[in-house]
């Protein structure tokens, strides 16, 4: 008799955990990931793209790409919109990332969420 209670106690428990569960499907929480983009074209104009919607594996050439015309040469970049590098004055396209100069080309720095980039000419 007492093995019956039990198994009776423990059948009961467990339907009444299972009522308390939200039926349907489970939503996950909206985890949107999101950059900053800046192109400073000179030190008086510069165009800044804000809470920029990013994909798994996306690149930081691939965001450059989607927002700006961007011309490159042997993987450099040498043009952003308008505005070209200079190499008589020893100016070049770089880019910080995170307020950090870059350690890797903008094809293969893989962007993660929050991440602020800026692009420049510097020499």
């Amino acid at each position: 008799m007492k093995k019956v209670f039990s198994v009776a106690t423990v059948a009961l428990a467990l339907l009444g955990l299972a009522a308390c569960q939200k039926s349907g499907t489970t939503s996950k929480p909206s985890t949107s990931t999101t950059v900053r983009l800046t192109v400073q074209y000179s030190n008086k104009k510069s165009t800044t793209f804000e809470n920029v919607k990013i994909k798994k594996n996306e690149t930081v050439m691939t965001l450059l790409k989607s927002k700006e015309k961007v011309e490159a040469t042997n993987g450099f970049i040498t043009k952003i919109g308008k505005t070209e590098q200079n190499p008589v004055k020893k100016q070049y396209w770089m880019y910080k990332i995170n307020g950090k100069l870059a350690t890797k080309g903008a094809s293969q720095e893989k962007l993660k969420n929050k991440d602020k980039i800026v692009f420049y000419l510097g020499d």
